[in-house]
């Protein structure tokens, strides 16, 4: 799958819909944004200004610190990006500091938090002991010029390239009009039909049109495209996979400098989000998606990138589901009068016959799936067989098991671990433990290689 692209492939991909002039425009409005691939450090500035003076000609006092610094490696944009889009010369070069967005992190090890009010990012390249050693940051900043790029290695996101294509495909939305032209009605049903309107669909529009996808619109829609019928199992599931974290949350009817609130997150409430709580709330059976609360319909996530970020996580696209019942909607209604149809479609009976293929591919795909899940499901239960085995299963040899329990015991002693509780505290902190060394051992496994050891000792 591509995920980056070039000026000249994203005009391709436009099959020459879009222009150079037309894919900067878009830069300028904040619907694209160019970027290229950087490694380094970004740094956090909350920049605080304030006037003491009650003559408002008078100087504007900065003051400058650093909210929070991450080690980062994948693809930010800046503003002078821009000016080196579809450059005559490739190798045209330019420096850049200061970070307009982090369009992807690669590395998911460090949590990037929500920016504030007056907070902007720097970009620093990666020095020595960086990742440990606290650097004086705003000192840096006095001697640093800026990050050296060329203008070849400028490119653009799958992110924001399919959402910018996918509306640059939408047919224009034509006015809502009403039937009200008298001269096409009969003089004697002139009366009768004087109040006849043509029906327009507005909530699809609606939903087509607003940018926004609520909280009660997400749960009606991952409960109908999807296995989870329930509030509490849609809650759960957005909560274990972090989707706050990966599509940001926002208050879309609360507006701050012309876009809705993000929801930023509360370090009193331990980094939740007032999304976090709502979700949680519902997880508990506390809320129901069918009360009164505000907040079901208010609290939202940026349409877009929900969908895709759903997508990457599950490999199921929401807005596809949905074009594949209609299809197979008109497959049925085409089915109730075949006959009458294929006088006026001369082509559809080959409609039908591809419609049936793809049916058969579908449920052979579906056959697939079933196949593997079980396969998984049983490797996964040998796995876990193989983790519970007894000492004797797992070391045959009577002398090589036995100098092993005894092993195991003088590491308990020299720790000073009870062996005796088989299934106490020190099985507990055997298991924690091996769990930060990245390793999957069993309770009951822990507690008969502790029992052994218990007996070789005496």
């Amino acid at each position: 799958m591509q995920t980056l692209y070039s000026v000249n492939e994203l005009i391709d991909a436009s099959e020459n819909k879009l222009s150079i002039h037309t894919i900067k425009d878009y830069c300028r409005r904040g619907e694209l944004h160019p970027c290229i691939y950087f490694e380094g450090n970004i740094v956090c500035i909350h920049d605080e200004r304030f006037q003491n003076s009650i003559d408002k000609r008078d100087p504007v006092a900065h003051i400058e610190t650093v909210s929070w610094a991450r080690t980062f490696k994948g693809y930010i944009s800046a503003s002078n990006f821009i000016d080196y889009i579809a450059h005559t010369d490739t190798q045209a070069s330019d420096v850049f500091f200061n970070v307009t967005k982090i369009i992807e992190h690669i590395s998911l090890i460090n949590d990037f938090p929500l920016l504030q009010k007056d907070e902007y990012l720097k970009a620093f390249p990666s020095i020595i002991d960086d990742d440990i050693q606290e650097k004086r940051w705003l000192h840096e900043i006095n001697d640093f010029k800026g990050n050296i790029f060329k203008a070849h290695e400028i490119v653009f996101h799958v992110s924001e390239v399919e959402k910018l294509l996918l509306t640059h495909s939408k047919p224009s939305q034509s006015p809502v009009k009403f039937l009200n032209n008298t001269e096409d009605l009969g003089g004697e049903n002139l009366q009768e039909n004087s109040n006849i309107k043509k029906r327009i669909n507005l909530k699809d529009m609606l939903e087509d049109m607003d940018d926004y996808i609520s909280v009660s619109s997400v749960f009606e829609l991952i409960k109908e495209r999807t296995d989870l019928k329930k509030d509490t199992e849609v809650a759960n599931f957005l909560i274990v996979n972090k989707i706050n974290d990966l599509s940001n949350p926002v208050n879309k009817f609360h507006y701050f400098d012309g876009k809705p609130t993000p929801l930023y997150k509360d370090f009193q409430q331990k980094q939740l989000t007032k999304m976090d709580l709502l979700l949680l709330e519902i997880a508990r059976e506390e809320l129901k998606l069918n009360s009164e609360d505000e907040r079901l319909k208010n609290f939202a996530w940026e349409k877009f990138d929900f969908f895709f970020k759903f997508q990457n996580l599950t490999n199921i696209d929401l807005e596809e589901e949905v074009i594949q019942d209609d299809i197979l909607q008109i497959q049925d209604s085409i089915s109730l009068e075949p006959l009458s149809i294929q006088q006026t479609e001369p082509n559809i009976e080959n409609l039908n016959s591809e419609i049936t293929q793809l049916r058969k591919l579908v449920a052979e795909k579906n056959a697939e799936i079933n196949m593997l899940q079980k396969e998984n499901k049983s490797i996964k239960k040998i796995t876990e067989s193989q983790l519970e085995q007894s000492p004797q299963q797992e070391i045959p040899n009577s002398k090589t098991r036995n100098k092993v329990s005894i092993l195991i015991a003088v590491l308990c002693e020299l720790n000073k671990l009870d062996i005796t509780q088989h299934h106490g505290e020190p099985n507990a902190l055997i298991l924690d433990q091996a769990f930060k060394l990245k390793a999957s051992l069993g309770k009951d496994f822990v507690g008969n290689w502790l029992k052994l050891a218990q007996e070789n000792i005496k």
